[in-house]
């Protein structure tokens, strides 16, 4: 019977704090409200921001066996710097396999190649082009290495055979439809090489590093030699056994160099390998797990843009702060609240109600509060996703998961008891008479803490809006930075006529008379659609090896690119002479040639040991541009002419008059139509693509921008709410204030000197911590800004004038009104 009561009066008193709850909701429905979105708004960008970080540190754990598989990077030393390589001689995947037993599978792959032509047969005969990027090397070892779902064809065998090709899901529906495509031919539209396709598999997912539209037999391509330790490179992954610890295998691989690489460095180079390491030369080999690739900055030449570890770091912290704030909003509101239910608490105490009844009272109102607002912010997040994603360009959903799930409980059941326990805890420990003086009775004179939680709010918004001026400033930099060539007006056509000429020099010539065409030029290579080659040079006296840069152009592609020329001239047109070559000044520099014009170098790296040199005449000499992103600073490189042969010719750049765009393109587009009919007209502006090099700073600056702007509006809401609830407590003061002859102004200056104290604490606080981690991300970039002073100044002038404006609103609505109505 006793237990039966004691469930009924249980079961009473839950449901009298929820009726006490709702009632003290509709009694003061704005401040509920303002704790509501508030809080709603704080745990929906929190989200957000876990959503970003897990899509980042997800990246190819889908793979079965991610957990051990390795990608092996080279360190390559020279007596002018250190790089890192992530292509490695391609017979280490072959090697490793063999010699190191830790090793259950290699597998090489190379590439990404972009702009090729693929000419497929229809059923009915019909003959079609596609421009196909993403276009892998893979040897056979490819699926068994990454577990793609293989949906058509075998795949142990399905990269065995040359000329054989495994084309993804989407690929294959773009050039047969429905069809299984097994067994039919395609056929590559600069050679007319044709390739069987022996399976489908499935899309890389977004999560990937790895992004490929088709995977094509690396024994398709003789210059693949298994025994090549010179040109031949590729990026090379390992599977090890489940037993294997990869530290041991890294201090093995030093063996490769000795057993392998010396050699071929020796034959190739003629020098001794103890002649070669004397110079300052040398090679390290090591393992970086798989799932640590996308957020590696070492990993240099991936088949996409890779991650940045300390952004997503910051986001981190950003996401932790923006709820940290939001949370000190829904406890300041729920504490300055509390304040005016005294005469309430003093009669549930004169009533008998204990201390843990008060504490259950309050928790109950902070549970409903905060179910209300996580029901909100899964609303709001589920809208903004959408928006979230083409901001981020990732796919993101919002599955409830296990750690998602977690995460929310854990922040709910903290708010919950923070918001619901002070309250109680502070008014329960009040005496009855203290309680009954309503007004005497003034939470607010423990100030520290409130002030204190203020003040961290500004901590956090000030240092957002450090970091965010500072990234929108170098994101305007590097937009605004010369970079050497001209790339306003000009066009670039991509990849339809590689390798064929029979229509390329007619159609050249034809726009060329187009009144709206400036220039004309074809090149195998142009900054920001391909990268460059690496070689190794050295001076025809000298036996002193130089790594430098290499790139093809054709004649006229200097002049219409904008290269500025110091020494020498540019390549003839109609020359024949494949010897001549133009250095950047920075060539020149590490040469030390003090009169470059007519000097001769000599390249070292030869496809075989037997090959002959080659020796190239320097013809000029052009002022340093930046071929690479902003990123790197300008690098040695040598331009070689492709000797006027069209048929080499991969990209066409087309500079323009700038007039009428619209109607200059339509033109190409016709006669295009008229020359080459069938072939796919493919172009994209220079200026966009090499823009595009910096598309994840410009979203890092947004995302950024974003929630700093989202940090100030929940400080600015909570300062609100907390000002206004500190105006009507001292209605009385400003009556008499005014009474006696204050103005507004005096009343302003007496109400916020205390807030622009604690902002500009705050700011002291926050200033070096956040001019450490701008400086940490500044040295990314090879060509960063200054850190500035008026970053700083602006981000503490900007909390002050909010703040002086929320203040100033408050008082002036207090000041005009009738003293006699407040006294």
């Amino acid at each position: 019977m006793s237990e039966v009561l004691m469930l009924y009066k249980s079961r009473y008193m839950i449901g009298n704090y929820l009726l006490v709850a709702l009632r003290n909701l509709k009694k003061r429905s704005l401040h509920a409200l303002i704790n509501i979105f508030g809080l709603a708004v704080g745990l929906s960008a929190a989200l957000l921001i876990f959503l970003f970080v897990r899509n980042e540190f997800s990246y190819d754990t889908f793979f079965s066996d991610a957990d051990r598989i390795y990608k092996l990077v080279e360190q390559e030393r020279n007596p002018a710097k250190e790089e890192w390589h992530a292509a490695v001689p391609y017979a280490f995947a072959r090697i490793l396999v063999r010699d190191y037993p830790e090793v259950i599978e290699a597998t090489a792959i190379s590439g990404p190649y972009n702009s090729q032509l693929v000419n497929v047969k229809k059923q009915e005969g019909e003959e079609k082009s596609f421009l196909q990027h993403g276009v892998l090397l893979a040897d056979s070892s490819f699926f068994s290495v990454f577990d793609f779902e293989m949906l058509h064809g075998d795949p142990k065998t399905a990269l065995t055979s040359p000329n054989s090709v495994v084309l993804t899901e989407s690929t294959a529906r773009r050039y047969f439809g429905d069809e299984n495509p097994v067994g039919k031919s395609i056929s590559n539209g600069g050679n007319g090489r044709p390739s069987v396709v022996t399976g489908v598999c499935a899309d890389p997912p977004e999560h990937s590093h790895l992004a490929f539209q088709s995977l094509v037999s690396s024994n398709s391509v003789a210059w693949f030699s298994q025994d090549s330790f010179n040109l031949a490179r590729a990026f090379c992954y390992v599977k090890l056994h489940s037993e294997t610890d990869p530290g041991q295998l890294e201090a093995r691989l030093p063996e490769l160099i000795e057993k392998y690489l010396a050699g071929a460095i020796e034959k190739a180079q003629q020098v001794s390998w103890q002649d070669y390491q004397a110079a300052g030369n040398g090679h390290q080999y090591f393992l970086r797990a798989l799932t640590d690739i996308h957020l590696d900055p070492a990993d240099f030449g991936g088949m996409k843009p890779s991650g940045n570890k300390l952004v997503v770091r910051m986001l981190i912290v950003m996401g932790i702060l923006i709820l940290v704030i939001a949370a000190i909003n829904f406890t300041n509101l729920s504490t300055t609240q509390s304040a005016e239910r005294t005469q309430e608490i003093s009669m549930r105490k004169v009533l008998g109600a204990l201390p843990r009844q008060l504490t259950r009272q309050f928790l109950t109102e902070s549970l409903l509060l905060v179910c209300m607002a996580a029901a909100v912010a899964m609303l709001i997040t589920s809208l903004s996703l959408p928006s979230f994603n083409r901001l981020t360009g990732k796919e993101l959903s919002l599955a409830f998961d296990s750690p998602l799930f977690w995460i929310i409980l854990t922040v709910w059941i903290i708010i919950t008891l923070i918001a619901g326990t002070y309250p109680a805890h502070h008014l329960g420990s009040l005496k009855l008479d203290a309680l009954f003086r309503r007004f005497s009775v003034n939470p607010l004179k423990r100030r520290w803490m409130q002030n204190g939680l203020i003040g961290f709010q500004f901590w956090i918004s000030i240092g957002l809006i450090i970091c965010t001026l500072v990234i929108y400033d170098q994101i305007r930099y590097l937009s605004e930075k010369n970079l050497g060539f001209d790339q306003e007006k000009i066009i670039v056509m991509e990849g339809a006529f590689h390798r064929d000429a029979t229509f390329i020099h007619p159609f050249m010539r034809e726009i060329e008379r187009l009144p709206q065409v400036e220039r004309v030029a074809g090149s195998l290579w142009v900054h920001g659609f391909q990268d460059t080659w690496s070689d190794q040079y050295r001076k025809k006296t000298d036996p002193q090896i130089y790594p430098m840069d290499r790139v093809i152009i054709g004649d006229q592609f200097a002049e219409t690119a904008g290269f500025e020329l110091i020494a020498g001239n540019f390549f003839s047109e109609n020359s024949q002479d494949s010897s001549q070559i133009l250095l950047n000044e920075s060539a020149v520099k590490m040469l030390g040639l003090n009169d470059p014009v007519g000097q001769r170098l000599v390249k070292v790296d030869k496809a075989q040991p037997d090959d002959p040199e080659i020796e190239f005449v320097i013809k000029g000499v052009v002022k340093d541009f930046n071929f690479r992103s902003l990123h790197q600073s300008v690098r040695p490189l040598v331009i070689q002419s492709n000797e006027n042969n069209y048929g080499r010719i991969k990209y066409l750049l087309i500079k323009l008059d700038g007039t009428d765009l619209s109607e200059t393109l339509n033109t190409l587009e016709r006669k295009w139509e008229a020359l080459v009919p069938g072939r796919p007209f493919n172009y994209r502006f220079l200026d966009e693509t090499l823009a595009a090099r910096y598309e994840a700073e410009r979203r890092t600056h947004i995302i950024f921008t974003l929630f700093s702007g989202l940090s100030i509006f929940l400080t600015c809401m909570g300062l609100f709410a907390v000002v206004s609830y500190t105006l009507n407590h001292r209605k009385k003061e400003i009556a008499i204030r005014r009474i006696v002859g204050a103005r507004w102004r005096h009343m302003l200056l007496l109400f916020s000197r205390d807030y622009v104290k604690i902002i500009l604490l705050s700011f002291m606080l926050v200033a070096p911590i956040a001019w450490w981690l701008m400086y940490q991300w500044l040295q990314e970039f090879a060509y960063g800004i200054d850190l500035q002073v008026w970053h700083f100044i602006l981000s503490g002038l900007i909390p002050i004038l909010i703040t002086g404006s929320i203040i100033g609103f408050g008082t002036l609505r207090a000041v005009r009104q009738n003293p006699t109505r407040n006294l």
